[in-house]
């Protein structure tokens, strides 16, 4: 049955409905079948040819360009049911199921009835425009087994939605799963040049004395010249984050991305917290478990929730712990909304010392993640000239984002010519 000309077909690139393809090609793959992203991107590009009303041309457009191997059709038909449910039609009065009872499907008597029953070929309608819900989705579905790929689609819809919260809207339950995720992140820290060099054939500088005795070993000749290059170390990092009251409703799960960063990042980290003081909470992190390390942080830290004075923590950092922890090219985090009711003049003094010190200055503010934020309050203005970056930290795709800055920084510093058209700091108040 070809689709009428006047009945507008369902879009296929609508969210719901993509979004529910590009998990099914994931549960594919976890089950051995290559349905990667150009395939994918087919089945897509023929959405609009068939008529998504009826479950056997979606089936059979889904499975001639996802599967390629015979031997795999019945792993296939597996995971199709479970995202695309047979939905039964209610028969019509007189009509008769399998051995007399009601509720057959009209064409089941063998004969080429328009509808038939079943993937291969007997197929039953959609009775919505786009696919049923998966049968993981159902009350009355049975318990699947964790490594089955339908327990990694349920698994993966749940992280999917969880990645996109804001972090100030968690449920405990929540704030559990997100400390799993973030605990399976991939830290990999910017590499910085050493002074130190080693063996390379792609190398830039000569090596005179392995080229020498690779000449003596082959009777004299100069066959080839070593190379060496110069060594990578990853950067030294440093985590400032506000914990003052503004900041309360993300202060959980940031201290759990501070956890994370410090055991997972392979590089030196030093981290510090402030409200109204600056606390070096380095030691107590360093306890492999979260929940010890996050006790300990608590009893370390006395101006939990009070008010935010960044200029006079970004001081006593500058003038105690900055020459000890910014050597070496360290890359520094400062994880706050930006609300301040210190001296902006004091700020800006500071964030300027700072800038100079540091290889890059990265700003992480929770309140950039709503389209409606402007940096309009006094210390965000007064810190924005000196910063490299300014990036949102409100939920979890937010840090893989960091994640891919952090991984991608340059090996040397650039010029920032910002730097000399900065605007005058702003004016006491």
């Amino acid at each position: 049955m070809s689709p009428s000309t006047d009945e507008p077909l369902a879009t296929p690139i609508a969210g719901g409905l993509l979004h529910r393809i590009v998990r099914f090609g994931r549960a594919l793959r976890e089950a051995g079948i290559r349905a990667n992203p150009g395939p994918l991107a087919d089945l897509t590009a023929a959405l609009p040819l068939i008529d998504l009303r009826r479950r056997d041309d979606f089936y059979y457009a889904a499975r001639a360009t996802l599967l390629t191997r015979p031997d795999q059709r019945e792993d296939f038909d597996r995971i199709f049911a479970l995202f695309w449910p047979p939905v039964a039609v209610p028969p019509g009065p007189g009509q008769e199921g399998p051995g007399g009872a009601p509720g057959a499907q009209p064409g089941t008597d063998g004969g080429e009835g328009e509808d038939a029953e079943g993937p291969e070929g007997q197929a039953q309608r959609f009775v919505s425009a786009g696919p049923a819900a998966p049968a993981d989705e159902q009350a009355d579905a049975p318990p699947l087994d964790s490594r089955s790929p339908a327990a990694a689609v349920m698994s993966y819809s749940q992280e999917e939605i969880l990645r996109d919260k804001n972090f100030g809207d968690f449920t405990d339950e929540e704030l559990a799963r997100a400390r799993r995720l973030m605990e399976r992140m991939r830290w990999q820290a910017a590499m910085r040049l050493t002074r130190r060099s080693l063996a390379s054939r792609q190398g830039q500088h000569l090596d005179l004395r392995r080229t020498m005795r690779r000449a003596f070993s082959t009777g004299g000749e100069t066959l080839s010249w070593a190379r060496r290059r110069r060594k990578l170390k990853p950067r030294p990092l440093v985590l400032i984050c506000d914990v003052s009251g503004s900041m309360e409703r993300y202060t959980r799960l940031l201290l759990q991305f501070l956890h994370t960063v410090s055991h997972g990042v392979g590089a030196n980290v030093e981290t510090f917290v402030f409200a109204t003081r600056l606390t070096r909470i380095t030691p107590s992190l360093r306890r492999r478990r979260v929940e010890e390390a996050l006790d300990r942080v608590a009893l370390d830290v006395s101006d939990w929730s009070g008010g935010t004075r960044t200029g006079e923590a970004l001081a006593v950092f500058n003038r105690v712990w900055a020459r000890r922890v910014l050597g070496r090219g360290a890359i520094a985090l400062i994880i706050s909304d930006g609300w301040d009711r210190g001296d902006p003049l004091q700020l800006d003094r500071e964030m300027a010392r700072l800038r100079r010190t540091a290889f890059r200055v990265i700003w992480l503010n929770p309140l950039l993640g709503s389209p409606h934020y402007r940096p309009l309050t006094r210390g965000m203005q007064a810190a924005l000239p000196y910063l490299d970056e300014f990036l949102p930290v409100h939920n979890l795709n937010s840090l893989e984002t960091l994640v891919g800055k952090l991984s991608s920084l340059p090996l040397r510093r650039t010029f920032d010519r910002r730097l000399k058209q900065r605007p005058p700091p702003p004016a006491r108040q």
